[in-house]
């Protein structure tokens, strides 16, 4: 599940990406969530019930050259070849007014570009299951 809408008969309005499908149903089976796993649960969510969120969301593609990218609020950056950083590029998009990604604003937001691919740096978390 990714964004918002409906999943399995719940309703979700909230922002939300499912990597690891037991996590949404940790409460009801009884499963105990890894510890290793930062991730929330967005099964109160659906059930109508109220629940922590994040900050943001971090994640990144290692398929064409590489790519990571953060969600905060209604802003997105993209970099784009992050593997050969003299080719690397970034864009940004706002959500709110572009939710289909189809306008890069980077240009008109040097600040708002420093300050969350800073988030994006910050966010990665080397691991030996991925290379």
């Amino acid at each position: 599940m990714q964004g918002f809408g409906e999943f399995y008969g719940y309703n979700c309005q909230r922002l939300a990406h499912n990597y690891y499908p037991g996590h949404l149903w940790d409460n009801q089976q009884k499963i105990e969530t890894p510890e290793n796993i930062d991730g929330i649960s967005f099964l109160p969510s659906l059930l109508g019930k109220g629940q922590p969120q994040h900050n943001l969301l971090y994640w990144e593609f290692h398929e064409p050259g590489g790519r990571q990218a953060v969600r905060k609020g209604e802003w997105k950056p993209v970099q784009y070849n992050v593997f050969d950083s003299t080719q690397t590029t970034t864009e940004l998009f706002n959500l709110s007014s572009d939710i289909g990604e189809e306008n890069d604003i980077a240009g008109q937001n040097p600040n708002i570009v420093k300050e969350l691919t800073e988030l994006i740096k910050f966010s990665r978390t080397e691991s030996g299951d991925f290379v």
